[in-house]
């Protein structure tokens, strides 16, 4: 009935499956491009003239003249020392601690299944199913050899913090 009216079954632009994707990505990256793309190259821009900011019709075009000061300014080099270390400290600091609650989390769901292990098959036939918590359990609690389990404890605490420093 709709094409003897002259009326078409198609919606435009809108049923076109090659369109539509780039229809629904437009607003976004029209977004994009007023919070991001104009404040960027606005800086690019006032970063090449003297600009004042009481009179900006007044500024001059000066190029890298901006950038040669900056080279030359001796707060910016020690704002940038004091940023990094404060960056390589806070990250050294959130790596270390955050390894280390890993590590003690790690160590008590290893010895949660320790406890597993020991009850049911205390090692099993030949240590067939004893694994490094059981061990550590068995030498810590029924031989008392408590030097040992430290250097065992040792060995995987310093294989587990080298181990994401050389992936």
């Amino acid at each position: 009935m709709n094409e003897k009216m002259g009326i078409s079954q198609k919606r435009g632009i809108f049923s076109n499956p090659k369109i539509l994707p780039w229809l629904f990505l437009a607003p976004a990256v029209g977004l994009i491009l007023v919070f991001y793309g104009y404040p960027i190259i606005r800086t690019i821009a006032i970063s090449l003239r003297d600009y004042n900011v009481l009179n900006p019709s007044d500024s001059t075009f000066v190029g890298g003249k901006n950038f040669s000061r900056m080279l030359k300014d001796g707060v910016l080099k020690i704002s940038l020392k004091n940023t990094v270390i404060y960056v390589v400290a806070s990250l050294s600091l959130q790596f270390v601690l955050g390894f280390a609650l890993a590590l003690l989390l790690w160590v008590i769901w290893i010895f949660n299944s320790a406890d597993i292990i020991y009850v049911m098959t205390n090692g099993g036939p030949v240590n067939a199913t004893q694994t490094v918590a059981s061990y550590l359990f068995q030498l810590a609690y029924t031989k008392h050899d408590y030097s040992l389990v430290c250097a065992i404890s040792v060995v995987i605490m310093a294989v587990l913090f080298c181990t994401p420093l050389c992936i």
